[in-house]
């Protein structure tokens, strides 16, 4: 119960939140924007980009979709062209900031994508059965984050991706892929426990434009490696 609560707080949050950033944009933008902003909750109001299920919330301040369908899901955009997506499980929230940016959480429960600036995606467990409580955050421009997606019991993975054409990958097109973390910042790439099987605890860092960084990449059984690379360095590990 408690855990259902927090997260209706957290939601009610970002939402009153997204409403004031919403009205000053509209301001700016003027009548059309504003004629295109909807709100769906618990399947009221479903249309103009909007639509939701029981127990959960989607809303559009500017353009741009938001789909929210399973229970305590949570999707939200502010500004232009978005497309927030929380489907396939239950207390899934996917965020979309800025201009064409894409945000989905989906294939299990509590996972969290977060996408903002221009062009940038989060993906957070999307097209994997039974992954859980994975982060994907994508910040700035055409960057990339990856979390738990494509994978069977894909849980507990985090990437984050900052700057322009940054790229996380945690957790991925794998089976059984535990608490990875991939981080990328500034045109690197991170790879952590990526397409591998039964790999957990991997740390991948990259740092700086064609770094390359991969941590737990095609091992079975093992873990636990880290991986951090600077501007213009490839680093494996194993």
């Amino acid at each position: 119960m408690s855990q259902r609560i927090t997260h209706h707080k957290l939601a009610g949050g970002v939402l009153l939140g997204a409403v004031a950033s919403g009205l000053a944009m509209t301001a700016l933008w003027g009548a059309g924007s504003a004629e295109a902003t909807c709100a769906s909750i618990s399947g009221v109001g479903n249309g103009n980009g909007c639509t939701s299920t029981a127990g959960s919330v989607a809303f559009v301040l500017g353009t741009g979709t938001a789909t929210a369908d399973g229970t305590d899901d949570f999707a939200l955009t502010v500004g232009s062209n978005n497309t927030a997506t929380a489907t396939g499980g239950n207390n899934n929230t996917a965020v979309a900031f800025g201009t064409n940016n894409q945000a989905i959480a989906t294939g299990g429960n509590f996972n969290t994508a977060r996408a903002t600036g221009t062009g940038s995606t989060a993906n957070a467990g999307t097209g994997s059965t039974n992954s859980n409580n994975n982060t994907a955050t994508a910040n700035g421009t055409n960057s990339q984050a990856f979390a738990g997606t494509n994978g069977i019991n894909s849980n507990n993975n985090t990437a984050t991706a900052n700057g322009t054409n940054s790229q996380a990958f945690a957790g991925n097109t794998g089976v059984l892929l535990i608490n990875n973390t991939a981080t990328a910042s500034n045109g690197g790439q991170a790879f952590a426990g990526n397409k591998s099987r039964n790999t957990s605890n991997n740390t991948a860092t990259s740092i700086g434009p064609n770094s390359s960084a991969r941590a737990g990449e095609h091992v079975n059984g093992v873990g636990g490696f880290t991986a951090i690379a600077g501007p213009n360095q490839t680093v494996k590990n194993p």
